[in-house]
């Protein structure tokens, strides 16, 4: 066969596995069971339809962008069931045929884009059936006449790169199937007023879709596939060309004269389309609509399922299937990182229920869109001393070292202690003694505030006699802050916390340094609840075998700490048989530690997930540590006075199940004297969603998700949870040391592995540009990864690192002249040179100098992997025997190049 150019169409797909560097988004899989089917006899007639099928020896040349033919299959034919490999540089197609029992038989075809889209999955089980059925088969000699009928392409007078796509999210797939009776009267309606049931759906669907583009704060384009069809003659073409046009807003057209106008200008292309209206996006809410008879059979029985692609780049796909049966099915694919299933399960409940309006001709439809709003359920009526002053005078309050002390011990002893009356707050020190506590209890029966910090006497402007203490942020998201808590916000967290954390007669072993707000809540859960606290000395608050023998000792149940500490504490644990608690907060839970949670020796121990910020009285919510269907954990529901609510930009609340800013309002909201706010609301900056089964879904920080570095936008936080899927993975971080992205990781396992993780997902630009592995995980004082401590780790690493030393040829001598003249430093041949310094133009700039000089460097995929190692195997290329590439498809694109980087 002549080779072809890859159409518009193709091409779009063709470009999005080369931007992207991943062909998950490409990978179409189409599933029908069947019953009662001759195994032998079906496979046979598979076999025979690859055999004779020219689409199956079919393969793409990425160079010349273009099909061509090779002397065996560019596929798989497998009797098991595997997640194939598929792409551009692979195979283009998989069939998967598996006899599940004696009767029933699944039949699988997975296809790349770039070959088919669904309409083969039907094309291909035809041929099937109709082989299967009578038993013969296409003579080989017949084969050419048939195929270069069937098999067209479209011809691109001007190829044009598409845009650069804007990122890919994981996908997930909702179905609604509506039944026979509802089809009917759909038919009925649709006929009297919109034309057809699909110009009916899709005019209810964009109805919906408008509300959505508010809750989502994106503007949505609604786009719809079209098989590209110039003749009937081509019904059965294969690969099937297929196009992508944007459904124009009319505001004077009807729906049915506006899919009229689409399907009269389905030749146009959808790159002529993009380059003339300067959009980088045709659509990002997709329409696609099949009237299929698929071939029926009562003897086999056969049920038809379509999976959605792994990943993509449109927020949402809507498919409606139209099958010979009088049957109706709507799939909805969504992106899990726009908004959670609860929504999106609510967005196909108002389109049934408006549909459904309609065919009943009821006009008063109820809204089923709920708020992203959290109440509180503390109960206010006790006072901030009732349980303390109720604990039985003869029981265990503090135990210290080889000191014990009873509430009736310390209600005596915080008496004697002398306050000077124009103290408005007393400043604790740090040692870690019953005194200390002793001091913070008197402290505060004489109504002054306290703090570990150093605070100035001045700061209260007003009143202190309400206010418990005052804390100090860590800086994490800004500049540290001064914040005052008070009592009426700790009172309300108490008879919360007893009973989420049933506290009855339990013993907590606080582990938390004074400077952290972790430490009032263990003396909140403890003794202010009239129960028993177990106070770590410092020798042995961060050490594994003194805490176990704490444990022991003292019987303790219940203990709170951060996920990177626990990662180190848990493993070390011998016997725990009394702990039945423990709350992880402070950092995001992580699938490593999540798993290690999960082992069977912990089965008896109940783990919490809290979220709770310094600003807010140490915690808002608290959830039973469990991972939901979509992968997150769950932070849970409002402990304290406090209510949680989801905004938006103009601070208005979210629907539930949609992501927004965290909003905390309420007495636990503390105050910040340094600009003396009173207004009880706080914007966390935190991404958050909230849903019924849930509660609080806390996804990282709005802006901080992301290490920005040379141009680059790293998606930090996603990076960490991917890798941390890992089996193998105790912890990971990744940090900007020195403008490089540095991933740092403990755990028995390989860099290949990581980088083919996350090579499945992210683009080579986002990807990090270095790996450390860690042989121990350092922990601070708060329990948290000792980021510095990486950091330091990694720059005595890199320092001893050797650069590169060419050998006595000609071409490496030049490579070396290159870099050494541009006065950069540079590392070993597989070190990113980004790691050190080099920025984008820079690497340009060298990639010039280097084709000008005979070594051929391709400048978009050394830009993707700009190491000495990519150079090297690029250099047996020069500009001479390279190939010729189109003007208008050139390999150097600054502006394409330098939107990427710097986006």
């Amino acid at each position: 066969m002549i080779e072809q150019e890859l159409s518009p169409y193709q091409l779009l797909f063709f470009n999005r596995e080369l931007n992207f560097g991943s062909s998950s988004s490409n990978i179409l899989k189409g599933n029908v069971k069947i019953s009662g089917a001759n195994y032998s006899q079906l496979k046979h007639a598979i076999i025979e339809v690859l055999t004779n099928s020219e689409w199956a020896y079919l393969s793409i040349n990425p160079k010349t962008k273009s099909w061509q033919k090779n002397e065996t299959w560019n596929g798989v034919f497998d009797e098991q069931f595997i997640e194939p490999e598929l792409s551009l540089s692979a195979k283009l197609w998989s069939v998967q045929l598996v006899q599940k029992t004696e009767k029933d038989s699944l039949l699988r075809l997975c296809l790349h884009h770039c070959l088919g889209d669904a309409h083969s999955f039907n094309l291909f089980w035809n041929s099937v059936y109709s082989h299967y059925e009578k038993g013969t088969f296409i003579e080989p000699s017949s084969l050419q006449e048939r195929t270069s009928e069937s098999i067209y392409f479209v011809h691109s007078v001007e190829q044009k790169e598409l845009p650069v796509d804007l990122g890919l999210g994981e996908v997930k797939r909702l179905s609604f199937d509506f039944n026979t009776r509802v089809f009917k009267h759909l038919s009925s309606i649709a006929a009297k007023t919109s034309g057809s049931i699909m110009t009916f759906l899709l005019e209810q669907i964009e109805e919906e879709l408008a509300v959505t583009e508010k809750h989502l704060e994106i503007p949505l384009q609604l786009g719809i596939a079209l098989r590209n069809r110039k003749s009937k003659g081509q019904k059965n073409a294969f690969p099937t060309s297929v196009n992508f046009l944007p459904l124009v807003k009319g505001i004077n057209q009807t729906m049915q004269q506006r899919l009229r106008s689409v399907f009269r200008h389905q030749d146009y292309p959808l790159l002529n389309f993009l380059a003339a209206n300067e959009q980088r996006i045709a659509f990002n809410a997709l329409f696609s609509y099949q009237k299929e008879t698929y071939h029926f059979s009562d003897e086999f029985a056969l049920h038809f399922h379509f999976e959605p692609c792994a990943t993509d780049d449109n927020i949402l796909g809507i498919h409606i299937l139209e099958f010979g049966d009088n049957r109706l099915t709507l799939h909805l694919d969504y992106r899990k990182d726009i908004a959670s299933e609860y929504y999106w399960r609510t967005f196909i409940r108002s389109l049934i229920r408006k549909i459904t309006a309609r065919v009943i001709s009821h006009s008063n439809i109820k809204s089923v869109i709920r708020a992203a709003k959290l109440e509180p359920r503390f109960n206010g009526e006790l006072n901030f001393w009732h349980w303390y002053e109720n604990a039985n005078p003869a029981k265990l309050a503090i135990i210290s070292k080889d000191v014990k002390v009873t509430f009736g011990e310390l209600a005596r002893k915080t008496k004697e202690i002398p306050f000077d009356e124009n103290q408005k707050i007393i400043q604790l020190n740090t040692e870690r003694t019953i005194e200390n506590i002793s001091n913070l209890i008197a402290a505060w029966r004489s109504g002054k505030a306290v703090s570990y910090h150093d605070v100035p006497n001045d700061l209260f402007k007003e009143n202190t006699a309400n206010f418990a203490y005052a804390a100090k942020t860590s800086g994490t998201s800004g500049s540290s802050k001064t914040i005052l808590i008070s009592f009426d916000a700790l009172k309300s967290l108490i008879p919360d916390w007893k009973e989420v954390y049933k506290t009855k007669d339990s013993v907590h072993l606080s582990l938390a340094d004074q400077r952290f707000d972790v430490f009032f809540g263990d003396l909140l859960r403890s003794i202010f609840s009239g129960e028993t606290l177990v106070l770590a000395s410092d020798d042995e608050r961060l050490d594994a075998a003194k805490i176990n023998q704490l444990i022991q000792q003292h019987r303790v149940t219940h203990i709170e700490s951060t996920p990177s500490f626990l990662s180190y504490l848990l493993p070390e644990l011998k016997e725990h048989g009394s702990l039945t608690t423990i709350i992880c907060g402070s950092e995001p839970i992580l699938d490593s530690f999540f798993r290690l949670t999960q082992r069977k020796e912990f089965e008896k121990i109940q783990f919490f997930n809290s979220y709770g910020l310094t600003e807010c009285s140490i915690d808002s919510t608290v959830a039973s540590l469990n991972r939901n269907p979509d992968g997150k954990f769950p932070s849970g529901y409002v402990v304290g006075n406090q209510t949680i609510s989801i905004q938006d930009k103009r601070g208005s609340i979210k629907p539930k199940g949609v992501w927004g800013e965290i909003y905390i309002e309420g007495a636990c909201v503390g105050i910040n004297p340094e600009i003396n706010n009173h207004n009880s609301s706080y914007a966390t900056g935190d991404l958050g969603l909230i849903t019924p089964e849930d509660g609080l879904i806390v996804g990282g920080r709005i802006n901080d998700d992301f290490i920005k570095v040379n141009g680059r936008r790293i998606p930090a936080g996603h990076i960490e949870d991917f890798v941390s899927q890992l089996a193998e993975i105790n912890a990971c971080l990744c940090l900007e040391v020195n403008k490089t992205v540095v991933l740092f990781i403990y755990g028995q396992v390989t860099m290949e592995k990581v980088q083919q993780k996350l090579s499945a997902t992210f683009s080579k630009y986002q990807l990090p540009d270095a790996y450390f592995f860690c042989e121990d995980w350092p922990i601070n004082r708060n329990g948290k990864a000792d980021r510095e401590r990486l950091i330091e780790w990694y720059g005595k690493s890199f320092q001893s690192k050797q650069p590169w030393i060419p050998a006595e040829i000609e071409e490496e001598q030049i490579i070396f002249d290159c870099l050494r003249t541009r006065g950069k430093a540079f590392g070993s041949t597989e070190d990113s040179l980004i790691s050190f310094g080099w920025n984008s133009i820079e690497l340009l700039s060298l990639a010039n100098e280097l084709n000008m000089k005979g070594i051929f460097v391709p400048h978009t995929a050394f830009i993707q992997q700009p190491t000495i190692g990519f150079i090297l195997a690029s250099k047996e290329f020069t500009l001479e025997n390279s190939i010729t590439e189109n003007p208008e498809d050139k390999d150097v694109d600054l502006d394409d190049i330098l939107s990427v980087l710097n986006e």
